[in-house]
């Protein structure tokens, strides 16, 4: 017995092949489109509505912070406050100033995956991320020098650069 071979096999192939591939394509392109918006998602909580600003005059500085988001300020300790969202305490951000002779013990203490300048209202600055994933309080951690003071900017916040970029020094008799 013969086998017949239907004529048009390489027409039904060509039509699998198509639509195989097309799926495939289908699939590629859904899967690059999630991973687009979900950067996009990052970017605008990266740029959350920074609405409130806090000015401390005890630092010389005022800055701009989600508007959900609390301050939290020691009367013991003037050079120290912390902003935090009350939505997940695990987000804060803590701003103190100290003598810049303690800056190598502040890295000391600092295990950093990263180092990189960062410019705060023309002031030059470092940007320390950490490599403790233990500790959020120094997981960004950035310092600067100005007018003979070291400030210490740390914690972990979905807007973090945000919040640090926002910061305008006031000018003041320190």
């Amino acid at each position: 017995m013969f086998r017949v071979i239907h004529p048009n096999r390489w027409f039904i192939w060509t039509l699998v092949f198509l639509l195989v591939s097309s799926l495939a394509l289908m699939f590629v392109i859904k899967s690059y489109l999630l991973e687009l918006e979900q950067e996009v998602i990052e970017q605008q909580t990266l740029s959350l509505p920074i609405s409130k600003t806090y000015s401390s005059q005890a630092l010389g500085i005022s800055v701009r912070y989600p508007f959900s988001w609390q301050i939290e300020v020691d009367p013991q300790e003037a050079h120290i406050f912390t902003l935090q969202n009350p939505q997940n305490f695990g987000e804060n951000v803590t701003f103190s100033m100290t003598d810049p002779k303690y800056e190598s013990i502040i890295r000391s203490n600092l295990k950093i995956a990263k180092e990189e300048k960062i410019m705060i209202a023309d002031v030059s600055g470092t940007w320390l991320e950490g490599a403790d994933i233990n500790d959020s309080a120094t997981s960004d951690v950035v310092l600067f020098e100005r007018r003979g003071s070291l400030y210490y900017i740390g914690g972990q916040a979905k807007n973090f650069e945000g919040i640090v970029k926002s910061i305008r020094f006031i000018d003041s008799n320190m």
